[in-house]
Formats: structure tokens, sequence, C-alpha cells
């Protein structure tokens, strides 16, 4: 009782109805494994729909904030924007005219581009996740059906907080200046007037 027992003997060629009946084992091992694998396919993709909308639905609150805010900021940008330009002038060349850095509204372009860009960049890394979860067109319609629950108001989310304006130095003193121009004056007047 060697390892190499019967190691020397040849089996016996299988004749052609052996190699029928083996090969029509093999075909219906196969089919039962598909069906069995499909059975389990489909219950797996039933589960990932059912998990992923559900995961989904649990991201709507917060994906409405990240979108709220970005149309606070983008608005906030467009009003800051607009004013610096109508306060350089019709004429005013942008590579050498230069704006007053104490502009608040100045404060508010600089601070709210990266704002603007962080918010962009979450709304994105959500979307990646709702394809990952719901598909490209799942994640599609998935987002148009929030957004259009927003713009409907059917949502209730925090208040969106609007860009404040830093103060720099020279913005610091030139709020300082502008009070004491105004205690002067208003200093002035009251005494004129007793």
């Amino acid at each position: 009782t060697g390892a190499g027992a019967g190691a020397g003997v040849a089996a016996a060629p299988l004749t052609s109805s052996q190699q029928l009946t083996d090969a029509r084992a093999v075909v219906a091992s196969v089919r039962q494994f598909h069906a069995a694998w499909n059975g389990y396919m489909d219950a797996f993709v039933r589960w990932k729909a059912a998990d992923g909308a559900a995961l989904a639905a649990k991201m709507e609150i917060p994906y409405l904030q990240l979108e709220a805010q970005r149309r606070q900021y983008a608005k906030q940008l467009a009003e800051a924007k607009a004013a610096v330009d109508a306060a350089r002038g019709p004429d005013a060349d942008d590579d050498k005219d230069v704006v007053d850095p104490s502009d608040p509204n100045v404060s508010i372009l600089m601070a709210g581009s990266q704002l603007m860009a962080g918010v962009s960049s979450q709304l994105a890394v959500m979307q990646r996740q709702l394809t990952n979860l719901l598909g490209v067109q799942g994640a599609k319609a998935w987002v148009e059906r929030a957004v259009a629950r927003l713009d409907a108001g059917e949502v209730e989310l925090q208040p969106v907080v609007p860009i404040k304006p830093r103060m720099g130095g020279a913005a610091r003193r030139k709020a300082a200046l502008d009070k004491q121009r105004e205690r002067a004056s208003g200093g002035a007047g009251a005494g004129a007037g007793a």
C-alpha cells in the first residue's frame, strides 16, 4: 500500500456511451449551477437596489443643504463681483486697475471662491456616491427629484450661512476712520443746532 501503488496502471478508455453520459452529467451540473447562481444574483441585485435606495434617501437632506449653500455662495459672489466692477468703473482694465482691498466685496470674492470650490467638491463626492448606489441614470433622476423638492420648498433645511467679509488691516483702518468722520460730522451738526 505504497503511495505509488497503481501509478503504473493505465485507465481504461471510456466508451462513447460513457462519454455521452459523463458529458450530460457535466451539462446538467452546469445548468443547475447557473440556475442557482442566477437566483443568487437576482436576490443580490434586489437587495443592493433596496439598500442603495435606503442609503440615498439618508443623503437627501445633507445633499440639499450643500446645494442650498452653493446657491447662496453663487448669489453672493455674483453680487460682490457686480459691486466691485461698478466701483472700478466701465473703463477699468483688469490687468492694471487695482481694487480697494478694504472693500468688503473684495473679501467676499476671495473667500467666496474658496468656499464655493469646497462646497462644489463635496457635492461632486456625494454625486459619485449616489452613482455607486443607484447607477448613472438612477443618480441623475435622484438629483433631479431632490432639487425639484428643494425648489418647491418641500424640504426643511438649516438656514444657509452667508459669506461674511473678513476685515483685514486696511478694512479695519478704513472702518475706524469712517466712524471717526461720522462722529466728527455728527458732533459738529449737533453743536450747530444747539
